[in-house]
């Protein structure tokens, strides 16, 4: 896990290959399996196997959960937003086993904001916000979807008249 910790995926990864040929012992393991499975060999379903049997093994390990919404969104089947819906799932499982996790409420947001949620992008980009409040960033995006609310809010007033 060193190996992994420092960024040398390609020395980690046939020593995380051959530690999980004897079962997923910790979360942890799957976790960076799973990354270095999409980073390397570029096999999201790969990635995804392993985390899926992570899920089953410790399902309350919140990180599988937000690792499976990246993964969904990035790789994710696309046609009819099938990627944004999967990676919503997984974040709200990831917020709701950590609520105060503000990088999961962050994941949930966007993908929220990405298919028009804006309420719902609102709601967790404050949370977010709230939890990590020196972070200028999240501020920006709570600023962002706002202004993205009230414009909606205006083109609503103008076609309802």
């Amino acid at each position: 896990m060193a190996l992994y910790e420092n960024g040398e995926l390609y020395k980690a990864y046939p020593m995380l290959q051959k530690a999980y040929k004897g079962g997923i012992s910790t979360p942890q393991l799957a976790l960076c399996l799973a990354y270095c499975r999409v980073s390397i060999d570029n096999d999201p379903t790969g990635a995804i196997e392993i985390l899926r049997d992570s899920a089953v093994n410790f399902p309350d390990f919140a990180p599988t959960y937000y690792q499976l919404g990246l993964i969904s969104y990035k790789f994710g089947p696309v046609e009819d937003g099938g990627n944004l819906a999967q990676a919503i799932n997984f974040a709200r499982k990831a917020v709701e086993l950590s609520p105060d996790e503000w990088l999961f409420a962050d994941n949930l947001a966007t993908y929220y904001y990405l298919v028009g949620e804006l309420d719902s992008a609102q709601y967790y980009f404050k949370t977010a916000s709230e939890l990590n409040p020196f972070n200028k960033e999240l501020a920006d995006r709570v600023r962002q979807v706002e202004e993205a609310i009230a414009k909606s809010d205006s083109m609503n007033i103008l076609m309802s008249d």
